[in-house]
């Protein structure tokens, strides 16, 4: 008879908590070179059966929770926009409506602290609306309704900072959400040493912090040093698509009555109340959403135009392509001139002049 031999095949199959094994035994037959076969050989087979092997894993599955702190939440939506058919213009360009909500978290009382008084003796009434805000570098603002008091800022621990202190004439600064931080805008007020410059350098109080608690400064300013140009709201009324982030209202300035001849983008320093934190030098500021703000800063970019006159034109970008072209419609607001209060324009227009 012929010696048959059997190899075995273990193959073990891991899951998060459990270890199968599957034994499968292959056979293999060895064949004696002096065998010679019938036509229906009828071979013989002897079995063995391997001893199982014993697996020894070096780690184990059993997961460690971990603890981990809520910061806050953010929910995002993300819709497409709705269906937008032209007619006689340019084809818009399809955009995603984005709507975030934020939950923050529990506000925490900063372990070091500033402490001082603050007067302003200007024109305006003060509230908390059109407040004095007082700030210590990027360290969240404190906004006091009062002409007259107390005001207390953090700090993030032993150093030395810089306070600085404003006036909010037309309570612009009221759209920015919480934490309170505030920008620049048209009419607000300063305190500066000496005289006022442009670009505007607002003066600024060292504080060396060593401990919990520091006396800060007596800050006392008035409305002689203010931050120039023009602001308002703009909307939207005609009927050749929505306001909104990829289809937006462009306010243009221009140094010509043909509107022919764009600012230099260094003339201004512009924004709007969609993204309130954010400035950047154009001649150019673009609107989100109807009913929002625009503004144009001239004395505080690298080559401000204080000033001086220039001409505005609004437009509504129907295609979305980020230029002023056919079919997009259009009113020309003639020549608008800043002031120190800031010159506002609030602007409606709709579909009376196509380009």
């Amino acid at each position: 008879m012929d010696p048959r031999k059997r190899s075995c095949l273990v193959i073990f199959f891991l899951s998060a908590s459990t270890m199968a094994v599957i034994q499968s035994c292959v056979k293999t037959a060895i064949v004696s070179p002096k065998l010679v076969l019938s036509p229906t050989p009828t071979p013989s087979v002897t079995s063995t059966t391997s001893p199982t092997a014993a697996a020894t894993l070096p780690w184990t599955d059993t997961p460690t929770p971990v603890s981990v702190p809520t910061l806050g939440t953010v929910t995002v939506t993300v819709t497409p926009s709705p269906t937008f058919t032209p007619s006689s213009f340019n084809s818009p360009t399809p955009c995603l409506t984005v709507t975030s909500t934020y939950t923050s978290c529990p506000t925490t009382t900063p372990i070091y602290k500033i402490s001082g008084t603050v007067v302003y003796s200007g024109v305006g009434s003060v509230d908390y609306s059109h407040a004095i805000l007082v700030r210590n570098g990027s360290y969240p603002s404190v906004r006091m309704g009062v002409s007259s008091g107390t005001y207390t800022v953090g700090a993030y621990g032993p150093g030395t900072y810089r306070l600085v202190a404003y006036y909010d004439l037309n309570g612009l600064n009221d759209f920015i959400p919480p934490p309170t931080y505030f920008i620049p805008l048209p009419g607000m007020r300063y305190a500066a040493a000496g005289s006022c410059s442009m670009p505007v350098s607002a003066d600024s109080w060292p504080v060396t912090v060593t401990g919990p608690t520091t006396a800060g400064p007596s800050i006392t300013f008035d409305d002689s040093c203010s931050y120039w140009g023009v602001y308002g709201t703009v909307d939207y009324t005609g009927s050749r698509g929505s306001v909104q982030s990829c289809r937006r209202i462009v306010l243009q300035a221009y140094s010509d009555a043909a509107y022919s001849s764009p600012l230099s983008t260094n003339c201004c320093t512009v924004g709007n109340s969609d993204f309130p934190n954010l400035q950047y030098e154009n001649s150019a500021s673009r609107v989100n959403r109807n009913g929002n703000y625009y503004y144009f800063l001239t004395n505080t970019a690298s080559a401000p135009i204080g000033l001086a006159p220039f001409y505005l034109l609004a437009y509504f970008d129907s295609n979305g392509d980020q230029v002023f072209d056919t079919g997009d419609p259009y009113v020309q607001l003639g020549q608008v001139t800043p002031n120190s209060d800031g010159f506002q324009l609030n602007v409606t227009f709709g579909d009376a002049f196509i380009k």
